[in-house]
């Protein structure tokens, strides 16, 4: 290639100036031919690498030689970074995901002592048979109907004197369902809740459970103490749930009873 044959040349004249001064004594002597694009051999030289036929780019031997390829210098470009990173900005991260974590587990106690607030006034009922008539569009809302066959279900129970102040159905109808939806049934005062918790034992007579309304917690606060529920009915007792609350009584006296401590209760008399 010529270009690359006049770079050399040039770079032999840089670091030997007497060769130079040989060759061009020689020249005049022998009329020696000029190589093409060769003026004197100056410091630069015009290649066909320009972007234009009309505008050469000039470039000095030595860049000529230092230029790397394009692809390789792309790649340089394009190649993420080594450093390793920073160990403050992590521990600060990891801080601020600990805070963060802690904010969402403080927010989600505070919902859940709402909804316990809000629903200690009410009992569901399980087991009461759906009404034979097409339900209203609003089915959730408070429905006669369904107020007369609640009370009507209800045992009389002597020196039991109960009332409630709504009762609605939980959750969507659908005759597919083969289960009855649960009725909620809400309470003026926890007095009242009381006094209805007195019909629990007639109604399981009859088909009928009351329960507490409980959150989507209490279930699974319920489900570990299984085993404590099993441990008291296997010495003797009747023990119950009042919302995630593991009781029995003992002497006509309501106890509770915490999360592996089943093994510590005497057994029944």
């Amino acid at each position: 290639m010529p270009e690359l044959r006049i770079a050399l040349l040039n770079i032999a004249f840089t670091q030997n100036p007497a060769l130079k001064a040989t060759l061009r004594r020689a020249s005049s002597t022998e009329s020696i031919p000029k190589l093409s694009g060769d003026q004197d051999f100056p410091p630069t030289i015009s290649t066909a690498c320009s972007t234009s036929p009309s505008t050469p780019v000039t470039r000095s031997p030595q860049a000529f030689l230092d230029e790397k390829p394009a692809q390789q210098e792309s790649t340089e470009q394009q190649s993420p970074s080594s450093s390793p990173p920073n160990e403050q900005e992590f521990k600060q991260l990891k801080q601020q995901l600990d805070s963060h974590d802690r904010r969402i587990k403080r927010h989600e106690k505070i919902l859940e002592e709402r909804k316990r607030q809000d629903r200690q006034y009410a009992l569901v009922l399980y087991g009461l048979k759906e009404l034979d008539v097409q339900p209203p569009q609003d089915w959730k809302s408070k429905d006669d109907s369904m107020t007369q066959l609640l009370k009507a279900s209800l045992p009389k129970v002597p020196g039991v004197d109960y009332g409630w102040i709504s009762n609605k159905r939980l959750g969507s109808f659908s005759s597919n369902n083969r289960k009855p939806r649960p009725v909620l049934i809400e309470f003026p005062s926890m007095e009242d809740k009381h006094q209805f918790l007195q019909l629990s034992k007639p109604l399981r007579e009859s088909g009928l459970r009351l329960d507490d309304w409980l959150t989507e917690q209490q279930p699974k606060e319920r489900d570990a103490l299984n085993a404590d529920f099993q441990a008291l009915k296997g010495k003797g007792y009747k023990p119950f749930f009042r919302g995630s609350v593991l009781m029995y009584r003992s002497n006509d006296k309501a106890c509770v009873c915490q999360q592996d401590k089943a093994d510590t209760v005497p057994p029944a008399l």
